[in-house]
């Protein structure tokens, strides 16, 4: 295990909790000692089952920033003021240019943090509120304020500060368009190779359709994508296919997938990550293939939820769309609320519940809470109220007619994969007969899809 001396380092190891294995993160100081405190509350974290993966890597990095600040400026941790914590706040808002949202969360994971070390017994009396009786103020102060804003678990304890941002703007995200998302995905695929732009494209296509996030993307396996013969069947009776991920909070859960979708990703398992995996199983240096879908074409290692992140930025703001990967999912969501809401009043008329509404569209979408789903139910209610009946009538057919060319479309798609693996057998088998009638169907193919271009499309392709 080699460290970088000099500043704090992250290293992943797997520990036996209560006969479990568990990945967990030992956070290293600039000497390349372990910081205890720090990691033995990554490890409770761990253990306690309570906190995801997901969830465990981000508290980790802002600790790790945090111990970075600390050791710039030459402040042990069982130092740390309010006024430390507002120099930090103050560099991550001004230099690094972080929302103050995301200055008050990292704030919150540092509270976390001090409270159980405290109650550990690694500090003494550094963080709690103030004692008016006393007049004793603890160098971090704090206040507990409770809340009825709670995710669907009544009243809920808060952890405030005067470090904290207040008067936060509450003005709401934007939910990229269809227009919007077509931009985006173009700009995907302008990469210079075709191989990565199927990769990229196919991971936002997954968090559109199936509402996935970034960790359950990146977490699907290759074992789990059904072959050719399930994906035809699923095809022709019009179904999804369920695949089993850890969600949120380290929860099985399950998305699923269409078979345009499925298709692409057989495709792409078939293909391009096969020839990567082949590529670097071979020299000096052979790599395990991990199983995972997503992988570099370079390294041929798991993607992090990091590089999506950036790459949906760029890709976004390239396009001058003000959204990220995670407003990917939050179109599934607005398309999820919008068809409970049509539901519901084709099953009530206009007296349906809100909170019927609410409750369904949670359950499909995967979310614990009904509260962030107000604003999309918001949303889907303003745009049915503005609408005319003619405009609904032709809305409807319009959704009608999208889903009759994506039907046709994977439909013709699969036959043209069905005939090249055709040949692709054929030759393998070294029988000419075989080999004769497979490429006279292919060529067939080819030219029924020719006749069905307009003609300046045919001529192009020819």
């Amino acid at each position: 295990m080699k460290l970088k001396r000099g500043r704090p380092n992250l290293v992943w190891c797997t520990c036996s909790l209560d006969g479990e294995e568990v990945q967990v993160p030992v956070l290293f100081n600039g000497a390349n000692k372990p910081v205890v405190s720090v990691s033995d509350w990554f490890r409770h974290l761990g253990g306690s089952g309570k906190s995801g993966a997901g969830t465990l890597a981000e508290y980790s990095k802002t600790l790790r920033n945090f111990a970075e600040f600390l050791e710039e400026h030459c402040v042990e941790f069982e130092s740390v003021t309010d006024r430390v914590l507002k120099r930090w706040r103050n560099r991550d808002r001004h230099q690094r240019k972080c929302a103050k949202r995301t200055c008050n969360a990292k704030l919150g994971v540092v509270y976390r943090f001090y409270l159980w070390a405290q109650a550990h017994g690694y500090f003494a009396r550094v963080i709690g509120p103030a004692e008016w009786s006393s007049g004793l103020t603890p160098p971090i102060e704090i206040r507990f304020v409770t809340s009825n804003e709670g995710k669907g678990r009544g009243r809920r304890t808060k952890i405030t500060s005067d470090v904290v941002y207040s008067r936060l703007s509450s003005s709401p995200l934007h939910v990229p368009t269809a227009e919007e998302m077509d931009r985006a995905y173009l700009r995907l695929s302008s990469v210079g190779d075709p191989k990565i732009a199927m990769r990229n494209t196919l991971a936002f296509s997954i968090a559109e359709i199936a509402g996935s996030r970034r960790m359950e993307t990146l977490n699907i396996r290759v074992d789990q994508i059904p072959e050719w013969d399930t994906i035809y069947n699923l095809l022709d009776e019009d179904k999804s296919f369920p695949v089993e991920i850890i969600g949120k909070g380290g929860h099985q859960e399950k998305i699923y997938l269409t078979h345009n979708i499925l298709a692409d990703l057989r495709d792409y398992i078939e293909g391009a990550r096969a020839s990567v995996i082949q590529r670097r199983s071979t020299g000096r240096k052979s790599l395990q293939d991990h199983g995972l879908v997503f992988i570099s074409h370079t390294s041929g290692r798991p993607l992090s939820k990091d590089y999506f992140s950036r790459l949906a930025s760029k890709a976004f703001h390239d396009e001058g769309i003000d959204a990220t990967y995670h407003r990917i999912r939050a179109r599934f969501l607005s398309r999820i609320v919008e068809e409970c809401l049509d539901d519901a009043i084709e099953q009530t008329g206009f007296h349906y519940s809100p909170e019927t509404v609410l409750n369904r569209a949670a359950e499909l979408a995967r979310h614990r809470s009904t509260a962030s789903l107000k604003y999309y139910l918001r949303l889907a209610e303003k745009r049915r109220a503005r609408q005319s009946s003619a405009q609904r009538v032709y809305e409807l057919q319009e959704k009608e007619l999208s889903a009759r060319r994506s039907l046709m479309h994977a439909e013709q798609k699969l036959q043209e994969v069905e005939h090249a693996r055709e040949l692709l057998r054929a030759l393998r088998s070294e029988d000419a007969v075989k080999i004769r009638d497979a490429k006279l169907n292919l060529d067939a193919k080819i030219a029924e899809i020719l006749r069905n271009l307009p003609n300046g499309d045919a001529q192009l392709s020819l």
